[in-house]
């Protein structure tokens, strides 16, 4: 079985006019609620062994606070740009394209995209809103990341910094 980690993007800044929307930064509480997400999967035991980030400034960053309170280096990760503003149809091409000897992956990406694919995945799941630094913790019933599909997935764990 593999294992997939979503995790939307900490909260960002909207203090900088003109920023567009992909350079737009995290602010002080997106920058300590990541690093909170990063201890609390490392607490778990839980160490993806890919790492797959949309472009945005904001998820890029919450990335690398991720990935350092994990260990994981911040050269390994991955930019994936059809993360940002993403659909259900191409999250689901991301994972299913995701190498077969990876058990454990972790997206980190946007709303409404995570949301829709958390609800697809997971058999009545009911995600209403997936908060900033929210984590969706999922098994797929498959032995491959190719045969992922709507409900293939079964909820490990649904957390955030505040329910922590």
């Amino acid at each position: 079985m593999k294992d997939l980690i979503l995790i939307r993007h900490a909260k960002s800044s909207w203090e900088e006019a003109g920023v567009s929307d992909r350079e737009r930064p995290l602010n002080k509480r997106g920058l300590k609620d990541a690093s909170i997400i990063g201890a609390a999967l490392r607490e778990r035991g839980v160490q993806p062994e890919v790492m797959i980030v949309s472009l945005a400034v904001r998820a890029w960053t919450t990335a690398e606070l991720i990935a350092d309170e994990l260990e994981y280096p911040r050269g390994e990760l991955i930019q994936e740009s059809s993360i940002y503003a993403a659909g259900l149809g191409a999250l689901m091409d991301v994972i299913q394209n995701i190498d077969e000897e990876v058990e454990t992956a972790c997206m980190i990406g946007h709303n409404p995209g995570f949301e829709d694919l958390a609800n697809s995945l997971i058999p009545g799941m009911l995600v209403e809103r997936m908060p900033t630094c929210g984590v969706v913790r999922l098994r797929l019933k498959s032995d491959t990341w190719g045969a992922a599909g709507v409900g293939d997935g079964e909820l490990v764990e649904f957390f955030s910094p505040k329910t922590l």
